[in-house]
């Protein structure tokens, strides 16, 4: 649970980062359109953890829920880090205020991905 909180504070950072300069149509589109592609992935490692306190007892292989887990971390984890269906989320973050500020955002969401898969190891092995 801590986990989504910090996944949806990076991702509400990131959307204020992107349209600072909301005076911008550009800078507007790829606020909102990096927002809502954040929202998705929150939706999908909401419904992991979910699915995975429904099977908290009894998660193992068998269960339905934990292939439902460890298909929404994957599509958690590639949206946020803009994989295919969403490869144009790093350009869109270069609407930022300055080009250090766009770098870190790439940066930080490229990592967060890989974060998320590592930390939930003990899951896939």
């Amino acid at each position: 649970e801590v986990a989504l909180g910090g996944w949806s504070l990076l991702g509400l950072c990131s959307t204020f980062l992107i349209g600072a300069y909301n005076d911008r149509p550009t800078a507007r589109n790829n606020a909102t359109y990096v927002f809502m592609v954040y929202q998705f992935s929150d939706t999908f490692l909401l419904i992991a953890s979910v699915a995975r306190h429904a099977c908290a007892a009894d998660f193992s292989e068998d269960c339905a829920a934990a292939r439902m887990v460890a298909l929404s971390l994957i599509a958690a984890a590639m949206l946020k880090t803009s994989q295919f269906p969403v490869f144009n989320l790093f350009v869109r973050s270069m609407e930022a205020t300055t080009p250090s500020s766009a770098m870190n955002d790439g940066v930080l969401t490229s990592l967060a991905g890989i974060v998320l898969l590592l930390s939930t190891k003990a899951l896939w092995f």
